[in-house]
């Protein structure tokens, strides 16, 4: 019945090929001929050259990472060594303030002992001036004293041997 119903149509068979799939046939090889031909060399190009530029992109951020890690490498050596060296300048920054303050801390002290020694010279002048001028006042002194407890005038005159003797004894230097 297939092959009945077939026949009755027009005489072709569809598992026979006619004309027309041949021509089919022919353009399609002729166009896969001339894209072979001249489309797909320029891609080929194209492509070749982007896998290229992709190789050297990768090749360069290869070479970039390397170079990368040898500054990385670098810049750490250098900051140890910076880190040595101000821990050093430190050190020695340390050790000249402390002679610093040592070398302040005796020129105090020896200023401190010049004021000391000129004070105590100062108070020793002043004392010496005190004792003359007490001692220079203590004639009078002792005349009144000895007026008032005789209850009558005394001569300096006549009793300079007393009055000599009571002003050494008034001017000896106490003890210390």
């Amino acid at each position: 019945m297939l092959l009945g119903s077939s026949a009755d149509s027009g005489g072709s068979n569809f598992l026979i090929p006619n004309g027309t799939f041949i021509f089919e046939l022919a353009m399609f090889i002729v166009v896969l001929g001339i894209v072979a031909k001249f489309i797909l060399p320029s891609i080929q190009k194209v492509m070749t050259d982007r896998e290229t530029t992709i190789r050297s992109a990768l090749q360069a951020s290869d070479e970039g990472r390397s170079e990368a890690t040898r500054l990385d490498a670098e810049r750490q050596v250098v900051l140890e060594t910076a880190h040595a060296q101000a821990r050093v300048t430190i050190e020695v920054a340390a050790r000249e303030v402390e002679q610093l303050r040592e070398d302040a801390q005796r020129r105090g002290q020896a200023e401190f002992d010049r004021a000391i020694t000129t004070a105590q010279i100062a108070i020793d002048e002043e004392t010496k001036v005190l004792r003359s001028e007490t001692v220079s006042k203590l004639e009078a002194v002792v005349v009144q004293a000895a007026e008032r407890i005789i209850g009558a005038d005394v001569d300096p005159a006549k009793h300079r041997e007393v009055i000599a003797a009571a002003i050494r004894d008034a001017s000896a230097e106490p003890a210390r």
